[in-house]
């Protein structure tokens, strides 16, 4: 029954031949191959130390028969220097058939010691303190300006920072509850060094210490391969978190920007595309798995299509034994593959792709005042020191101020009277609001005429009340409008400088 595993003592159960111990003959038969337990599992394991007459007795005997399931060959390797640790099994699976296939499974564990260790304790501690100051920051900064962000995207960010900052706290915590697997090596060979004899018994017990130690070995990699998996899964939350962060400026905002525009495109091509893809699959499957062994299953002949999408092949392997209407038949579905799927869905897909590019560049291109990204980051410590020197209010006042006043300039309540729509405010008001100097106000002004394709800035002679602009002028100086000579305005007398700017 190969639903169901032998459970007896022994793995076979030979009659006595002559001059065996009587402690070794039970009722006229001798047990061979002694049952261990491994992972759950029931297994007949023999040590090899004499390798070469051992395997002549377990091939007399038939070791292998009909009832077995698996055959593993285990060693355990030290790689000293670098503190490695690994288990080396050679296995040779048997189905029904009698078919025999072969595989290696080696599993390794390094022991972090020293300074290792402490890096790495050190590095866990410091992401967990600086993932905290972050979650502090952004629930304060939510709680105080709620209407300022995405209230999805600020939660996103708020969960990868909790991820952030939980995971490695998990990691350290049961890190420094593993034994380190140097004691394990230790244990196995103190169960060989120290063996009293090389009897029956004393093999048996050595053999099952040994399937201790691979047990607590293959507990610590199987530890060690499902925080693999974790660390992944957080390390994706981030990968996500910095595909966001790129939001950050618009001429960096390319990849997300361009995916938002192109996403319902995409979502009626993906539509289509699964439909063809996967009826194409089972053609080749139904008509050709019989033949081809790329094509053996539904799965193998969606992956052979996947690598054909490629380019990696069209000419299957095994075609030159077709003939006839089967070989017709396969070249039917090969072309129409390749016209449908990969000459016409593929370059649909990147024509999506590419026009929502253009469409996004086109846009950003049309940005009055943002700069390239390294442009506008180079010019933050210099825009932090400019408001510092003349002392301009805080920015959030600012820019609460020119949010309203532009409000009130949208509805018509000011420059109504102005038939360009502009000036959006005057010199003065911001003077009397935030109760600055001139000098300031007008070199700010002129800063933002500066990166601005709009003009912003308007001269108006006292004696004639008619309105000129000479924005040009003005820009150039780089130290300041309240710097300009008389020639920058006008020859007749007029009002100061940081009056005429309405």
């Amino acid at each position: 029954d190969r639903n169901q595993q032998q459970t007896s003592e022994y793995a076979l159960y030979l009659d006595c031949p002559d001059h065996t111990p009587s402690n070794r003959c039970v009722d006229g038969k001798v047990g061979i191959g002694t049952k261990q337990s491994f992972h759950g599992e029931t297994v007949y394991a023999e040590m090899l130390i004499e390798s070469g007459k051992l395997l002549t007795g377990m091939q007399k005997v038939g070791w292998i028969d009909i009832q077995t399931d698996r055959v593993s060959v285990s060693t355990m390797v030290y790689t000293e220097g670098v503190e490695m640790f690994t288990s080396l099994t050679v296995e040779f699976s048997f189905d029904e058939a009698g078919n025999v296939e072969g595989a290696v499974h080696m599993i390794t564990y390094r022991d972090l010691t020293r300074e290792a260790a402490s890096e790495f304790a050190g590095y866990l501690i410091t992401t967990c303190v600086g993932a905290f100051i972050s979650i502090v920051s952004l629930v304060a900064f939510l709680c105080c300006h709620p209407e300022q962000y995405n209230l999805g995207l600020m939660l996103y960010e708020i969960i990868s920072r909790l991820v952030l900052f939980i995971y490695p706290l998990i990691l350290l915590i049961s890190w420094t509850q593993q034994q380190p697997m140097s004691h394990e090596y230790d244990l196995l060979l103190q169960a060989f060094m120290h063996n009293e004899g090389m009897d029956a018994e004393h093999v048996k017990h050595s053999v099952a210490e040994y399937f201790k130690v691979k047990t607590v070995i293959y507990e610590e990699a199987d530890w060690l391969e499902r925080h693999r998996i974790a660390a992944y899964i957080v390390l994706y939350v981030q990968f996500l978190q910095m595909v966001l962060a790129f939001n950050v400026h618009p001429r960096v905002a390319m990849l997300t920007s361009t995916i938002q525009k192109a996403l319902h495109n995409m979502m009626h091509f993906f539509f289509v595309f699964a439909i063809l893809f996967l009826m194409l699959a089972f053609m080749a499957n139904f008509l050709l798995g019989g033949r081809i062994h790329v094509f053996g299953t539904f799965g193998e002949a969606c992956s052979a299509q996947v690598r054909m999408l490629f380019g990696e092949f069209i000419y299957a392997d095994g075609v030159e034994v077709l003939s006839g209407t089967a070989l017709m038949m396969y070249w039917l579905y090969a072309i129409s593959f390749m016209l449908i799927v990969f000459f016409t869905l593929l370059n649909f897909f990147l024509a999506i792709i590419v026009d929502a590019f253009v469409d996004v560049k086109n846009a950003t291109g049309e940005l009055r005042v943002t700069q390239s990204f390294f442009s506008d980051l180079c010019r933050m410590p210099w825009s932090a020191y400019l408001h510092r020197k003349y002392k301009l209010p805080p920015r959030k006042k600012l820019v609460k101020y020119f949010t309203e006043a532009l409000k009130s300039h949208n509805s018509g309540e000011k420059g109504a009277e102005n038939n360009s729509g502009f000036p959006l405010l005057s010199a003065r008001a911001l003077v009397q609001e935030f109760g600055v100097e001139e000098a300031p106000v007008c070199h700010w002004l002129c800063h933002i005429e500066k990166l601005s394709t709009v003009p912003l800035i308007h001269y108006h002679n006292s004696d004639e009340g008619v309105a000129s602009r000479e924005v040009g002028e003005v820009v150039e100086n780089q130290d300041g409008p309240e710097e300009a000579d008389a020639n920058t305005v006008s020859d007749q007398r007029s009002e100061p400088l940081c009056a005429q700017v309405v």
